[in-house]
């Protein structure tokens, strides 16, 4: 059990690492200079490394259990692929003209929207008891995140 608990939580690492040097490549984080660094010794995203592991650390440090950080994971995977559904739903047009080999055809709109509202409905879920401290933190992050874009990235407050 502590094997597969720590690979799945090397892998999310992992994924989080290239996920930030990605964004911070394409100038989508604010540092981005910094996390996109790679070191020519080691052939990392050192900066990108050493985010991610502090990250992680303060989340294990103020968690006050295991369900938390599950939690607080769920959630960040169902947000993430909500966010995907709303932008696929609001540029169908361009996805329909640009679609690959595999499509839904006219049922490409209902299955999305029922994802949408499966993932909302999860989520809500896990805000709840017994998830809610969870939850909590996550919607403050999440809303903090919002927030930042509005005011700092797109520079206007809704």
């Amino acid at each position: 059990i502590l094997l597969a608990q720590f690979t799945a939580g090397l892998s999310s690492q992992t994924v989080s690492i290239r996920i930030v040097y990605s964004f911070a490549r394409d100038k989508g984080l604010p540092f981005s200079n910094l996390w996109k660094y790679v070191s020519p010794k080691y052939n990392t995203p050192v900066y990108s490394v050493f985010l991610i592991s502090s990250v992680t650390l303060l989340i294990c440090a103020f968690a006050s259990s295991l369900r938390m950080i599950t939690s607080i994971s769920t959630l960040g995977l169902y947000f993430a692929y909500a966010i995907t559904m709303v932008v696929a739903i609001i540029e169908r047009r361009k996805i329909q003209l640009n679609h690959g080999p595999f499509h839904l055809g006219r049922f490409r709109l209902p299955v999305q929207v029922v994802s949408l509202l499966w993932t909302v409905f999860i989520t809500v879920i896990m805000v709840v008891p017994p998830f809610g401290l969870g939850g909590k933190v996550f919607l403050v992050t999440a809303g903090l995140i919002i927030l930042y874009y509005f005011a700092v990235i797109r520079k206007n407050l809704i």
